[in-house]
């Protein structure tokens, strides 16, 4: 958030915290009544604890004691209000059994991380590093199809046997899968599904695949795998 960059240090946890629980749910929450729909204070919480996760809706369901329906209504407030981005499956031409629930991503990070009610410090980067880096990268992958407005679109990819792709960004004719690694460095086991995806969809993936990470230099790390650093994305 463009207000916190301008405000000293000390007061920036507060300010978050302040947008997070008071403007935010109140702004939603009158969506939320204009729908007919009750306060789901709670939901926000869970929901920002899932951020992109592969969702299971009956467990905000469960932990807020409302209805599955419920659950998926306010889901679609929070996509009206821009207050989270919707990450389909990939399901085009599918030879495996994909998983078909959509994950969501906070529009910013730190308004995640305060409803989530995790520790506004530095500790929280070294304890969700790789979670927050996957969901800085998607913001920015999304942000910058915008800003080229181009009509790409970005999925996920993922098998029921566990075989897993972050991001994959549908250019129309082609497209592109991406990993993505918090490290600056990637073992050959960390990049297994984006190999097997390259292997099921070789027709529509001349380009090969990439993996974003830490590393402050491109790297082939396989004849059809390239790693960028972030900033190069």
């Amino acid at each position: 958030l463009p207000l916190l960059i301008q405000a000293p240090p000390e007061i920036r946890a507060d300010l978050l915290q302040s947008y997070s629980h008071i403007y935010l749910e109140e702004e939603i929450r009158a969506e939320s009544i204009s729908r007919k729909i009750g306060s789901f204070a709670h939901f926000l919480e869970l929901s920002a604890q899932e951020s992109g996760k592969n969702l299971n809706l009956t467990k905000p369901s469960f932990e807020s004691g409302v209805s599955l329906p419920t659950i998926k209504s306010y889901y679609q407030i929070l996509e009206d209000t821009l207050i989270v981005e919707r990450i389909d499956p990939f399901k085009k031409n599918a030879r495996k059994r994909i998983l078909s629930a959509p994950r969501y991503y906070y529009f910013d990070i730190g308004v995640r991380n305060a409803l989530a009610r995790f520790p506004l410090e530095a500790g929280i980067i070294a304890a969700q590093k790789g979670v927050l880096f996957e969901h800085f990268v998607i913001l920015e992958l999304l942000r910058r199809i915008r800003a080229l407005n181009k009509q790409y679109k970005l999925y996920y990819w993922r098998t029921s046997g566990g075989a897993e792709v972050d991001c994959i960004i549908d250019c129309g004719e082609y497209v592109i899968p991406i990993e993505i690694k918090a490290g600056s460095s990637v073992r050959p086991g960390e990049i297994k599904g984006l190999s097997q995806f390259l292997i099921d969809y070789t027709s529509i993936t001349p380009h090969g695949g990439y993996v974003i990470s830490q590393s402050s230099t491109k790297q082939k790390i396989a004849d059809n795998i390239l790693m960028l650093p972030w900033f190069e994305m």
